[in-house]
């Protein structure tokens, strides 16, 4: 090899090796464009930390991977994101657990009686230990997808009333309660003796005014997003009903084109970033909830003994929503466990 070539051959890996060097940052040839769906707008609280998770990994990765969020629904509805993460027709999104329990019925894990009014720390404990990373495995083999860590959360979803105020448990006797859908919800209901409505969430402001509701099971974000107050919502019952969330997921046939540093730096700031985007979403919900208030509506909080009480009516129900849901009944069985030891 002549002295010219010998030389531009050594430039050429010295290039490569500082390109990746730990601390030097990626090469900014060829970016890599990873394309994130949301179908939540811009300004919702999921759509804000993502854009924070978006902004650090760009800087982190210095171009190398193009990270673009696409908000609103512009690619997929949410409905048809897990099977667009399995078909690898989207890079990354982060669907609710409801979502992905369409194809693996044990995401709607934290939906059960057992976690009925639990403090959010209770429900981490689980999601965020052993029992969670086997689920984020069950939904990486069903879906050949990449689980990116800890799940970011909507919120608590509560009960909300027009004319009736729930002061107690028993107060939820005979109220028609407009619901998202899903047998967890349905029974947890049935057995507080109120009623189920499905209805969409585009048509709950007038099923509220014409009284074909007198209730629904919501969020205090998702009523301001609504301002339901202005439909006649008077009163909520934060009775923590299910602490909703979402699972950051990368499809399997983007993931696999990533080299290992690269995977290892997704993964990293997802895991620095997600205690703040969590405390986020929490304050965005208690944000809501002081606007609700300025806007008339009145708010009664169970106290711990009285939610200990009714999660613990609610556990006979939950063998019969595991069997029909199809549910792992030994997972179910080793979170409960694991849920009445730590208390």
């Amino acid at each position: 090899m002549s002295f010219v070539s010998k030389s531009a051959a050594l430039g050429a890996a010295a290039l490569m090796f500082a390109a990746f060097m730990p601390g030097q940052g990626f090469a900014a040839d060829d970016p890599i464009e990873f394309r994130i769906s949301l179908e939540t707008g811009p300004n919702h609280s999921r759509n804000k930390s993502i854009e924070k998770f978006v902004q650090a990994l760009n800087e982190k990765t210095s171009g190398r991977l193009k990270a673009e969020i696409y908000h609103g629904g512009a690619l997929f509805k949410g409905r048809d994101i897990p099977k667009a993460l399995a078909q690898g027709t989207i890079d990354m999104s982060a669907p609710g657990t409801w979502q992905l329990s369409t194809f693996v019925p044990d995401a709607d894990l934290t939906a059960l009686p057992a976690f009925y009014g639990l403090d959010r720390e209770r429900v981490y404990e689980i999601v965020d230990g052993p029992i969670g990373q086997e689920l984020n495995q069950r939904i990486e083999e069903k879906l050949k997808v990449k689980v990116l860590g800890g799940w970011l959360d909507l919120g608590y979803v509560h009960t909300y009333s027009t004319g009736k105020k729930v002061e107690s448990f028993e107060d939820m006797k005979g109220l028609k309660v407009r619901f998202p859908g899903g047998t967890v919800n349905s029974e947890r209901y049935k057995h507080f003796g109120a009623n189920t409505v499905l209805i969409p969430w585009p048509d709950v402001p007038l099923a509220l005014i014409q009284g074909t509701v007198d209730g629904v099971q919501t969020s205090n974000e998702s009523i301001r997003s609504a301002k339901l107050w202005e439909s006649g919502l008077k009163y909520g019952f934060e009775d923590k009903q299910v602490l909703f969330q979402y699972v950051p997921v990368v499809s399997g046939r983007f993931w696999n084109k990533l080299d290992d540093e690269l995977q290892q730096v997704i993964l990293d700031t997802w895991q620095e970033s997600i205690g703040e985007m969590r405390d986020y979403a929490h304050e965005r919900q208690e944000e809501a909830r002081a606007e609700a208030v300025e806007n008339g509506m009145e708010f009664v909080t169970p106290s711990a003994e009285a939610l200990a009480e009714a999660r613990q009516g609610l556990l006979s129900t939950q063998d019969a929503i595991i069997e029909e849901l199809k549910m792992d009944p030994d997972l179910a069985k080793r979170a409960t466990e694991a849920l009445a030891s730590a208390s």
